[in-house]
């Protein structure tokens, strides 16, 4: 009920913690969601009134030019973070904070417990379609236009670890739905990824925690089969979301 009057986007489960409805708030277990409009970021307490909000922010996606330009290994094209809207978020593991991606390709990183924003960068030349919590210091990112980045959000300025290119994105383009991620670690730490649209699919794994930045990845997309091993052709099979 509290959000009748306004649109959601996106929403995800936050890790109980300090901070805003948190778990050791006023000595109570909190149950949180975070809710993403297009201009703003709100923290929900799940178990509280029905109109009840716990936190909220203004969302804002502008940032310093030269920071914006720089930032970006997947195309330098800026543009007016004033019209930018939001289409995905998502919160780390520990619940310290909170990422939003933007339609022009934008990421937005608030401190949930302090309420501030951490950084504001441009991660993307095309719009933003998903970002997912990789691990407490890094998220992963996919854009419209079939690219993905890993980025590492440790120091003043965050960095890709590993850019794809070419992941599937047929019909009307790759969205959220597509996108599949799972954080394994042993042997070794390592991100799941799975992104599947159309008659098509990547699966692939990346190292987690690494600093130094890998070689870009061109992905090779891999048919699906049918149960007598023989590939499924375009206009067969329409995957829409993949778990």
């Amino acid at each position: 009920r509290a959000f009748e009057k306004r649109s959601i986007v996106d929403l995800c489960p936050v890790a109980l913690g300090y901070g805003p409805g948190g778990a050791f708030e006023a000595g109570r277990c909190a149950r949180q969601l975070v809710v993403l409009g297009e201009r703003v970021l709100s923290v929900v307490d799940a178990r509280g009134p029905p109109t009840l909000t716990a936190a909220e922010w203004p969302l804002s996606f502008s940032g310093d030019r030269e920071v914006v330009e720089s930032s970006s290994p997947l195309g330098e094209r800026v543009v007016s973070p004033v019209n930018a809207r939001a289409t995905s978020c998502c919160c780390s593991p520990d619940g310290a904070w909170v990422a939003t991606a933007s339609d022009q390709g934008h990421i937005v990183v608030t401190d949930r417990r302090a309420g501030r924003y951490r950084t504001s960068f441009r991660a993307h030349g095309a719009g933003v379609v998903c970002v997912k919590a990789a691990s407490r210091h890094e998220i992963f990112t996919v854009a419209s236009d079939g690219s993905a980045a890993l980025w590492r959000l440790t120091g003043s300025i965050p960095k890709p670890v590993c850019v794809l290119r070419g992941l599937p994105n047929y019909g009307s383009g790759l969205r959220s739905s597509n996108v599949s991620i799972n954080a394994c670690m042993k042997p070794k730490p390592a991100l799941q990824v799975l992104v599947a649209r159309g008659h098509k699919a990547v699966s692939l794994a990346l190292p987690l925690g690494k600093s130094t930045p890998l070689n870009p990845i061109d992905c090779s997309r891999r048919l699906f089969v049918d149960v007598h091993g023989q590939r499924i052709p375009r206009g067969h099979l329409n995957v829409e979301a993949c778990a």
